[in-house]
């Protein structure tokens, strides 16, 4: 849903923007939260695949953990990107994460625009989404035409 709203905008394919401009940037920055935990959770699960491990114990897996995972199941001959683009979502998640709250004051509100948050989420999500082309709706916007 977020992504049927930040398109035409971000694209501006009728030379108007379409959403208010702070919003917009707030949309960017909800769908990378979103982005994240999707490349979080398939990447835990890829990571304890991998170790043998059934996740029984609840231990976390940081993301010097999973992330590798989730690019070795999903993008491992690194054609797509996918390991830029989930630094770039984390980068932009991070920046106001709960754990940051006392940074917010040095927040550029720039860096959650159309190139710098939303490309490299939906990119993140095409190259997942690819691996099951499948299954995925015909009609999203989550994929290239």
């Amino acid at each position: 849903m977020k992504a049927g709203l930040i398109l035409p905008h971000g694209k501006r394919v009728s030379g108007k923007s379409v959403l208010f401009e702070p919003y917009f940037q707030n949309l960017n920055f909800e769908f990378c939260v979103g982005v994240f935990s999707v490349c979080e959770g398939l990447g835990t699960v890829s990571h304890l695949v991998l170790s043998g491990d059934d996740g029984s114990s609840g231990a976390r897996v940081p993301p010097s953990r999973w992330i590798p995972a989730l690019c070795n199941a999903f993008d491992p001959r690194e054609e797509h990107g996918l390991k830029e683009n989930v630094d770039a979502v984390k980068q932009v998640r991070d920046k106001m994460h709960q754990d940051r709250l006392g940074l917010r004051a040095d927040i550029d509100w720039h860096s959650f625009g159309y190139a710098a948050a939303f490309r490299p989420g939906h990119e993140a999500i095409q190259t997942l989404l690819k691996q099951c082309a499948e299954k995925v709706p015909a009609e999203t916007n989550l994929l290239p035409d």
